[in-house]
């Protein structure tokens, strides 16, 4: 709200009773107490239009960061005059920032003409997102302060996407991809690429008959069929859920931004460990970083994660299930449970049907009423929803607000 009370209206208040006093008593004092008074309201006036005459301002910084990291910007003021300026304020507007960070300002006291000045500072990018700085702000109030002159320079915004914060991880039970038999991994009697001979075993009803082993059959004197082991495959997709449900809590302190820290964590973990990755989330659109490798993998799969938000409308063991045929079989599924009030009979469903695909599943559960001030957090075995879960054997991991990740992801 603008202030009723400025030193310019002060003065201007001032001025005409003097004028008045002057007028009414004809006190020649007075009168030259007045045009001073004048004299210096116009100049407070006048000369702040002239100040910014010429001047222009650039900034130069980084297109991205990473959360909690702190970003440099420099800022050139540039006059284009022949005359020297004196007294300009540069503001510009860093919504990534911190809020006391947001509003940087820079201030030159004195720019020759066709001179440039530099300024750098540096901001903590405070959130991941994508985010437009800018524009600059020019203002004078040179030389007496009383009424000041601003400029925008609309053509100095820029875009920057922070990036979420990456955690490490020491270790993940993720699918090995070795062609060798592993302890408790189910056999299927079918052909294909993805699959090795195992053994044999006595027919039962529903075996097809082109698996037949015909010299072990003559052997017995009884039907004997041939086994084969899914081979695991080395790549790893991550579900991440973006209904509208799926969000608790404010600020950095949100389940979905927990949820996306975490997606962002273990895909750097897979991929430098030289797994294939994909992420997988249905919002208001789909995302879907398609199955790949290395670090521009990982730049894909972050750009992705930067601009996720919790906008779906779709549930997500729903979401699981009907995009599901994007995996391979033998691979493996990082399953994020950020919402405490997903179908039980959905998400078991979901969980079934990756079992039935020879897909290995690594669960995540964030307490959802951990975010919640009135609602504490409770035992995460006290959910039916995981107790229900842990019923198909998948390794699991337990977050709460305020958890330290990277001690939640060595305990397993």
């Amino acid at each position: 709200m603008e202030r009723v009370l400025t030193k310019r209206r002060m003065l201007i208040v001032l001025a005409v009773v003097i004028f008045l006093a002057a007028w009414n008593r004809g006190i020649s004092l007075l009168y030259v107490i007045f045009s001073l008074q004048l004299s210096t309201l116009l100049i407070a006036h006048l000369f702040p239009r002239f100040a910014l005459k010429g001047i222009t301002a650039v900034r130069a910084t980084s297109p991205t960061a990473f959360e909690d990291d702190e970003l440099e910007i420099q800022t050139e003021v540039i006059n284009r005059s022949g005359h020297t300026r004196r007294m300009v304020e540069i503001f510009d507007w860093i919504p990534a920032a911190a809020s006391d960070q947001q509003r940087p300002l820079s201030f030159v006291t004195k720019i020759q003409g066709h001179k440039q000045r530099q300024f750098t500072y540096n901001v903590r990018c405070d959130k991941r997102g994508e985010y437009t700085l800018g524009p600059l702000c020019l203002r004078s109030g040179f030389p007496l302060g009383l009424t000041t002159q601003q400029r925008m320079l609309p053509e100095t915004t820029a875009s920057l996407v922070v990036y979420p914060k990456v955690f490490p991880i020491s270790r993940l039970p993720l699918s090995s991809g070795r062609n060798r038999p592993r302890p408790g991994v189910e056999t299927v009697s079918k052909a294909g690429g993805s699959e090795d001979f195992f053994g044999t075993r006595e027919y039962s009803r529903g075996d097809s008959p082109r698996y037949i082993h015909w010299p072990s059959t003559a052997k017995h004197s009884k039907l004997i069929v041939k086994e084969f082991e899914v081979r695991a495959s080395a790549e790893v997709t991550i579900f991440l859920d973006l209904h509208r449900r799926a969000a608790a809590g404010e600020g950095k302190e949100n389940s979905l931004e927990y949820a996306v820290k975490i997606a962002a964590s273990v895909a750097n973990y897979c991929l430098d460990k030289g797994y294939d990755m994909q992420l997988i989330a249905q919002g208001a659109h789909r995302h879907i970083v398609p199955t790949g490798r290395g670090v521009h993998q990982f730049a894909r799969i972050l750009e992705r994660l930067a601009r996720v938000d919790n906008d779906g409308e779709r549930p997500y063991p729903e979401v699981i299930s009907s995009l599901a045929s994007m995996m391979q079989e033998g691979s493996t599924a990082v399953i994020i449970f950020s919402d405490d009030r997903n179908d039980i009979v959905q998400s078991l469903h979901a969980m079934a049907l990756l079992q039935a695909m020879h897909i290995h599943t690594v669960c995540v559960f964030i307490d959802q009423q951990s975010f919640s001030e009135d609602t504490p957090g409770t035992s995460p075995f006290e959910n039916p929803l995981v107790q229900n879960v842990l019923g198909f054997g998948s390794p699991a991991y337990f977050v709460r607000k305020g958890d330290n990740f990277q001690e939640v992801f060595a305990a397993s």
